[in-house]
């Protein structure tokens, strides 16, 4: 029998499809990682919060608000360092890409990552998904740490046994106008005061 028939040598039972691991022992780790990952960041080892964040253009045009907003736990921040700040006059933007990491498949899926709701593109008139990074507040009293808004540059990539495990995705600058404090400057030219409004959201 040739090549072309897929059994070239006599393929038998080794060579049969694994059609499911949902059970599997290295994917049942994930709940373990994440217990250990979300440990590590309430010792502050995770200096970063990540948000995936859905909005629609609401009040005739004048507003956008959340439709969905879930905080990524556990998931960790590279490569802000290398990124370049350039300033405009609708905000800061950067240069670059960063990397998020260790991000569980049992907390979202790969649909969530790239923006979909309820497996179709969130994509039409007056809705835009994006990533939102922030850093955790140290000292108390402080100004509110600027916030990144993110969008992803590929496809996620789901690891389940070579490290680092779990979701990585990379991330470009969304380009959406914003103000010092990371506020939405879409809309309106005007700087609004600080809020630390998601202090208290944890998840979908």
């Amino acid at each position: 029998m040739s090549a072309l028939s897929g059994d070239a040598c006599g393929a038998g039972a080794s060579n049969m499809p694994v059609v499911g691991i949902g059970c599997a022992p290295l994917v049942g780790l994930f709940g373990v990682q994440d217990m250990a990952r979300r440990l590590k960041a309430s010792l502050g080892g995770t200096p970063y919060r990540v948000f995936i964040v859905w909005e629609r253009l609401a009040d005739g045009g004048e507003e956008w608000v959340d439709v969905r907003r879930v905080e990524l736990m556990p998931v960790e921040v590279r490569g802000l360092a290398d990124v370049i700040i350039e300033l405009t006059p609708s905000g800061s933007s950067f240069e670059g890409e960063v990397v998020l990491m260790n991000i569980s498949p049992r907390q979202v899926t790969q649909d969530d990552l790239l923006g979909r709701m309820e497996g179709a593109a969130w994509d039409g008139d007056g809705c835009r998904f994006f990533y939102e990074i922030v850093q955790h507040q140290i000292c108390q009293g402080r100004a509110e740490p600027t916030r990144l808004r993110c969008v992803p540059k590929g496809h996620p990539e789901l690891r389940t046994a070579r490290a680092p495990t779990g979701f990585m995705i990379r991330l470009i600058d969304s380009g959406i106008a914003r103000g010092r404090h990371g506020e939405d400057r879409s809309i309106g030219a005007g700087e609004q005061p600080e809020h630390n409004t998601w202090d208290h959201v944890g998840g979908g």
